[in-house]
């Protein structure tokens, strides 16, 4: 596969949409400012065990999202979902946020619309839509929303821990942990064939590409 910094959105969505999960993970972790202390076999437990975390718990309910609806599901669950237009510095280059003390989830009309913008004006709708933009966005904060009831899901547990300097210190990279499970959640809630990262590129060209390159070749 070639990769060059160079490449304009469509080449780059043509080329990494369906990049494997657990190559967008390493992606994910490489942004944590440890993950350059840790031993690749570390960094591959993570995304091994964060993908298999969000695949436990979307077999825990498969069968009622199946059912009901992932929108019913969520308001079974009593989770606000709020449309923002603003733009919310938080979530401009997100779909959305979850606030886990008022159990909401915030939708980002603003990201949404961009990103239909800017795949209207790369001609790229052939090969990405945005039918289940919305659905993706709310399946990713319905995982972040079951992080929060499940104080021993492996996004929180005390195994998120690595050994450095003799001293056994709390790892930063729970949160990229946390974030390469919401997106496999939302893949598999939603019936995507790519990975909705790839939505992250279109809406703000912020990723450096360079780097994304390294680390999905």
């Amino acid at each position: 596969m070639t990769c060059s910094p160079e490449l304009n959105i469509r080449d780059f969505v043509e080329k990494f949409k369906d990049i494997d999960d657990s190559r967008w993970g390493e992606y994910m972790l490489s942004k944590d400012p440890l993950y350059g202390k840790m031993d690749q076999e570390s960094k591959s437990e993570i995304i091994r065990n964060s993908i298999k975390c969000a695949e436990e718990e979307y077999e825990k309910i498969s069968q009622q999202i199946s059912t009901k609806g992932l929108q019913e599901y969520i308001e079974n669950e009593e989770i606000n979902v709020v449309y923002e237009d603003e733009v919310l510095q938080s979530i401009y280059t997100y779909l959305s946020l979850y606030i886990a003390k008022n159990k909401t989830i915030i939708i980002s009309d603003y990201t949404i619309d961009l990103i239909k913008k800017e795949i209207e004006k790369e001609e790229i709708g052939d090969i990405i839509d945005t039918d289940k933009l919305v659905d993706i966005a709310m399946a990713h904060e319905l995982f972040h929303h079951i992080e929060e009831k499940s104080e021993k899901i492996y996004t929180r547990e005390k195994n998120m821990r690595y050994l450095l300097f003799r001293k056994i210190k709390r790892e930063a990279c729970a949160a990229a942990a946390s974030e390469i499970a919401a997106v496999r959640f939302s893949k598999l809630v939603t019936g995507i064939t790519y990975c909705p990262s790839v939505f992250e590129i279109i809406a703000g060209k912020f990723i450096n590409i360079k780097n994304l390159c390294q680390q999905v070749k």
